[in-house]
């Protein structure tokens, strides 16, 4: 009996801590595994929070970047990757269109999930782009300058300001799942909920409160609590899984797609002309690549939206 109890309080408190009370997190999961999250309105935002926080990121360290290739070499020709950055831009841009979008109608989790696949697989492509055209602008002793002044101007006010949304956010996507399972056990405490959602209290207390409160449930009730929580669990996971393989079904189309509506929002016109063309070349030789069968079928959903 001791062991059910334990083996069930374990699936609950796991079922509650998907963000586990963490006040911020880079993107480093399984892409697939990151969507489960976002198929609920709160972990919807964190996630697209997330991934507008790590382009921001990186487009402070690709400006440094480029501040240090033309430092090396004055005729440095850095605009692929002015190019790539005004394309970050944009994209951030969409990101943050998508979450307020998101936020503001009738929450769908389905859309929610292949938003933020999508929009992640983009940010990573963008960030891969401009990795491969730095190696041969930045020297190699002058990475680690790039990486001081990256992290120096990491402190924005922009950073500050979405680091303090996502802490919210988590508390929210906390409370919202706190309430989900004490209402499968039966075990009201609104007050502990409102503490989460303001981060008045931690993981211990809100573990130790469910714990005693499946401590008080018969067999039974236990069974078909742990029974609707891995239910709960599987549903979320199987819905990743599946909106992932529906983006990899249509994923050339509604890229090309989403790169026009971003390239449309480059200001500079130069700049924009220079990203249409580098767009139409990309979408030849992706292409070219399926047509000889390289390609076919093989969408790869990386896990790390970084430059570094």
């Amino acid at each position: 009996m001791k062991k059910f109890a334990v083996l069930a309080c374990l699936l609950m408190i796991a079922a509650f801590a998907s963000f586990a009370f963490a006040e911020e997190a880079d993107i480093s999961a399984e892409t697939q595994a990151e969507a489960s999250a976002a198929a609920s309105v709160h972990g919807a935002q964190v996630r697209l929070l997330q991934l507008e926080k790590s382009i921001a990121k990186n487009i402070i360290k690709g400006k440094a970047v480029v501040e240090a290739a033309v430092k090396a070499n004055a005729s440095a020709n850095t605009t692929g990757l002015e190019a790539t950055l005004a394309e970050m831009e944009a994209l951030k841009e969409q990101v943050s269109d998508e979450r307020k979008e998101l936020a503001s109608g009738s929450f769908n989790s389905t859309a929610a999930v292949k938003a933020f696949v999508e929009l992640k697989h983009d940010a990573i492509d963008l960030s891969k782009e401009f990795r491969a055209d730095a190696k041969a602008l930045v020297r190699e002793q002058d990475t680690g300058k790039v990486r001081e002044a990256a992290n120096r101007e990491r402190n924005t006010t922009e950073i500050k300001a979405l680091n303090e949304q996502i802490r919210a956010e988590i508390r929210a996507y906390n409370a919202a799942r706190l309430e989900e399972i004490l209402k499968v056990i039966g075990a009201g405490n609104d007050t502990l909920v409102a503490k989460v959602k303001s981060g008045e209290t931690n993981a211990g207390a809100v573990k130790a409160f469910v714990a005693a409160s499946i401590m008080l449930l018969d067999s039974e009730d236990r069974k078909e609590a742990v029974a609707e929580i891995r239910e709960e669990a599987s549903k979320r996971s199987v819905l990743g899984k599946a909106v992932s393989a529906q983006v990899r079904a249509r994923f050339e189309e509604e890229r090309e797609e989403r790169q026009k509506e971003r390239i449309e929002h480059i200001e500079d016109e130069e700049i924009r002309e220079i990203v249409r063309e580098r767009s139409g070349a990309k979408a030849e030789a992706r292409a070219e690549a399926e047509a000889r069968g390289s390609g076919r079928g093989k969408v790869t959903l990386d896990t790390e939206v970084t430059i570094e």
